[in-house]
Parts: C-alpha cells; structure tokens; sequence
C-alpha cells in the first residue's frame, strides 16, 4: 500500500490587467496490490485533488484555467484512478483485465464547453516471456471521452510491444 501527496504552486500573469494570481494546488493518491493467491494480484489507484490533472492519465485537460472575471485562476478538480487484475496462466504467460476512469471539475462557464469532462478506459492485454528479458505482448483498448457539453466520442485500439530488458 502507498500514499503520495502533490503540493504545488500554480501561478499566472494577465498582462493586460496586471493581475498577478498565484493559488496553491494539490492531491492524494492511495494505491497498492493485493495478493490473491500464487496466480492473481489486484491493483488499484485513487487519485484526487485540485491542480494535478497534468499528472493524470496523459494530461487530457488543464491544470486550471483563468477566470477573466475575478482575474485569477480557477484550479481544476479531478478525481481519478483504476483497478486491474492480474492472472497468471504459466511462469511465462500472463494477462492483465483494467479499468481506469478520470472526472473533471470544469467551470465551463470559464472554460467553454469543449473540454474534457471524464474519460474511461477498459482493457485486455497478454504478455508472453519466451526467454529471460524478453516480453512479447498485445493489448486491446476501448476508452469513451465526454467533454462538457455531454457529446461522446470512442476509440478502440489494438497494440503489440516488444521489450528487452538489460
């Protein structure tokens, strides 16, 4: 089990008004593994706070955004995280189900109705060790994005990697 925690200064300059805004942001995140036998682990992540999201799956949205009205920023909310279960068939063979999930608290009202709202992701993957530092796998990824005006698009995705470690 582990705990992290963000603590981190946002700052902004309008340089047509002069205002210099500053607001301090943060979060949590508590994750961990769970041993289910000689087989199977379950992971899992929570993520939440007020400032991080460029630290949340890829960056899809901003940090904050400037509120021209009471000319500062306006950090956004996020609360993020997954589980995935892990099973292994063989010492060599072995295949991972995950679902990860992230929601974004806009004001649209300042940041207009085309960002990110909440993105979601499911997939299956398998991963072949034929010899020692060597994994052979494939992935297939179907994740939905809605942004703020409630309109959804998807994706599916299929990936193969290869990887030698030394």
């Amino acid at each position: 089990f582990c705990v992290v925690g963000w603590l981190r200064q946002l700052n902004g300059d309008n340089h047509v008004t002069g205002a210099d805004a500053g607001k301090m942001a943060g979060g949590i995140t508590l994750g961990g593994k769970w041993v289910m036998g000689s087989n199977d682990s379950l992971h899992y992540q929570l993520s939440g706070g007020e400032g991080i999201s460029r630290y949340i799956g890829l960056g899809i949205t901003g940090d904050s955004a400037w509120d021209a009205v009471r000319d500062e920023l306006d950090p956004t909310g996020v609360i993020a995280g997954y589980v995935g279960w892990r099973h292994a068939f063989t010492p060599k063979l072995r295949t991972n189900l995950i679902y990860a999930r992230s929601d974004y608290d806009n004001d649209a009202s300042i940041t207009g109705q085309l960002v990110t709202k909440s993105v979601q992701s499911i997939r299956g993957n398998v991963f072949y060790t034929p010899m020692p530092k060597v994994d052979i796998g494939a992935e297939l990824m179907y994740g939905v994005r809605e942004i703020e005006n409630g309109r959804k698009g998807d994706i599916s995705r299929v990936q193969f990697t290869t990887k030698y470690s030394f």
